[in-house]
């Protein structure tokens, strides 16, 4: 039997109200990203000085550690040709000690803002979009 010719053919109610929700969804989803990826990039600018202090103050760290040890190695080669005596041998090992000071509060400043933890916007986020989940 053929269908009256004013009735459309569109298949069940059920499957039309499943492509409304399911193009719904995916355009809540699209929306979601598209907000989580933004305040990524609001938070990667404000973290990103941050991050560059904390580069330089390990770039800074590491060179001061190594003359700290090139300077010790050279004082002691020194103070063991020369048998304890000379003028060079303290003054070496005077720039070790300010080296290995240095070095020593450079990691204390490290430590202290490499502490402070990297995105709290996005994990506050995430962790209440979390909550609302379970």
């Amino acid at each position: 039997m053929n269908p009256p010719s004013g009735a459309e053919s569109t298949g069940s109610p059920e499957s039309a109200g499943l492509q409304a929700a399911a193009g719904g969804f995916g355009a809540a989803l699209v929306r979601y990203v598209q907000a989580l990826t933004g305040l990524f990039g609001l938070e990667l600018r404000a973290c990103g000085g941050h991050a560059l202090l904390l580069g330089l103050l390990g770039v800074a760290l590491v060179v001061a550690s190594v003359l700290a040890y090139l300077f010790l190695l050279l004082g002691l080669t020194i103070l063991a040709v020369s048998s304890f005596g000379g003028g060079w041998v303290t003054a070496l090992l005077v720039l070790c000690a300010l080296h290995a000071v240095m070095a020593a509060l450079l990691f204390l400043a490290l430590r202290g803002r490499a502490s402070q933890p990297l995105f709290p916007d996005t994990r506050e986020a995430l962790r209440r979009e979390v909550q609302k989940l379970s």
